[in-house]
């Protein structure tokens, strides 16, 4: 594995905690944060992935599923499992794949859940 993925990967491994996921999605939307419904479709989750891995090469770039946007609400994911697996998905869509690259994890923020997808890009 290249020394530069290893070491962003064991940043991310330390899973984020709510405190930090709560900062960076007060923070709103930016060049490393983006906040998505659950609804959101595969293909628009594939154009935000891509986005992330072209903006935020070397540094960590996060996307909040569950999460709306203007005005920032935080929404209970109801199914967590199809969530993952559609952010997998469009990891897998995008060129070159990115699927290798994201870590998912399910973060517990004011009584409800959403899912936080953490792109790995080198710079």
């Amino acid at each position: 594995m290249v020394p530069i993925i290893q070491n962003l990967k064991s940043k991310i491994q330390n899973r984020m905690s709510p405190e930090e996921a709560l900062a960076l999605i007060r923070g709103g939307e930016s060049a490393t944060v983006e906040l998505k419904p659950e609804s959101e479709y595969q293909t628009t989750l594939a154009e935000a992935l891509a986005a992330l891995a072209n903006s935020a090469a070397g540094t960590p770039a996060t996307i909040f599923v569950g999460v709306q946007d203007q005005p920032i609400v935080i929404r209970e994911i109801s199914d967590l499992k199809a969530v993952t697996d559609r952010l997998y998905s469009a990891a897998r869509q995008v060129h070159p794949p990115l699927h290798d690259l994201i870590t998912v994890e399910p973060i517990r923020i004011e009584e409800r859940t959403v899912v936080a997808a953490h792109v790995l890009v080198e710079g």
